[in-house]
């Protein structure tokens, strides 16, 4: 959106990686997500054990980053860590909820546009 002032047609997830997995839910649910019959069998193989993990470390992860940011000096790694501070405060909520692929490539696909 930063380059064409526009949502994207859809996402897509090349593999499994933990801010795929919790920046999916950034997005509106009209957007698609697409990814592989691989990335979905590892998300719901592992989303679970890997939210309450990181629910687990989230308070000591905040107050880490809170400290590092202090010392920080680059404008971009103070954004990233404020982004960090933020995901890690939603991972908290209740009803903090991941969001899945919705749709599954299992060959190949050609976007054209």
């Amino acid at each position: 959106k930063e380059f064409t002032k526009k949502d994207p047609s859809f996402i897509i997830n090349s593999h499994y990686h933990w801010d795929h997995l919790f920046g999916n839910r950034k997005f509106p649910i009209e957007i698609p997500i697409i990814s592989c019959s691989e990335t979905l069998l590892t998300y719901h193989k592992n989303s679970e054990e890997t939210l309450t993990q990181f629910r687990g470390i989230a308070t000591q992860e905040i107050k880490r980053i809170k400290e590092e940011i202090n010392k920080e000096t680059k404008p971009n790694k103070i954004l990233e860590m404020n982004n960090d501070i933020k995901t890690y405060n939603e991972i908290l909520e209740p009803n903090f909820e991941l969001r899945p692929p919705d749709f599954i490539i299992n060959d190949s696909i050609i976007i054209e546009g």
